[in-house]
């Protein structure tokens, strides 16, 4: 495949990222990838509709669910392994005594309207053909020229540059997040946790 007037790069990487004595793993940046850089639309590309199917199970069911049988899980053991009955009964007594169950009920629908939020962003990136680590599409801005039908603008995601591209996308996954799941894990320590 020709990109442009020159043959698609090739970078080749080991398989760990490192100097590796195994042979070097070798990857297309190009491969999957239409003119534009973006996903190639196929016949198995997922639709954006598709794609909102899938997350609204996964994020707001299936995920919720689960949470609920850990908690669940969490008081049954701590009632009955751990002979924590009058403990939890004592603190859900001061919650109700004090209207405390309104700020656990504000917390999780915040994180349930986060969730909504992530479902509608990953089923428009499946419209878009955005793979991941990006976030976005930059687009050269010319209505007129050479640079008029450029390729979008997106994240180098092989060889090294892409490793660490999606290894900062984990670390700013994690930072997104982390304000919600303190408040989360302050509430359940709260109630669960030796206090």
């Amino acid at each position: 495949r020709e990109c442009g007037s020159s043959p698609c790069l090739r970078i080749a990487v080991s398989a760990t990222g490192a100097m590796a004595e195994s042979a070097p793993l070798i990857e297309d940046e190009f491969a999957q990838r239409d003119d534009m850089g973006l996903q190639q639309l196929t016949e198995k590309t997922e639709t954006e509709d598709q794609s909102f199917a899938k997350y609204l199970k996964m994020l707001m069911v299936a995920i919720p669910l689960i949470g609920l049988a850990f908690a669940v899980g969490t008081y049954f053991a701590s009632v009955y392994l751990l002979g924590g009955k009058t403990i939890l009964e004592t603190k859900f007594s001061f919650i109700k005594e004090y209207q405390l169950s309104y700020i656990f009920l504000a917390v999780w629908l915040v994180g349930y309207t986060r969730s909504a939020l992530g479902l509608v962003a990953n089923a428009a990136r499946a419209g878009a053909r955005l793979d991941r680590p990006d976030q976005h599409v930059y687009k050269i801005m010319a209505c007129s020229g050479p640079m008029k039908d450029a390729p979008y603008v997106l994240m180098a995601n092989t060889g090294a540059v892409g490793r660490f591209n999606r290894a900062q996308r984990a670390v700013f996954n994690t930072d997104e997040s982390m304000p919600l799941f303190l408040m989360n894990t302050v509430l359940a320590s709260g109630v669960f946790g030796p206090v």
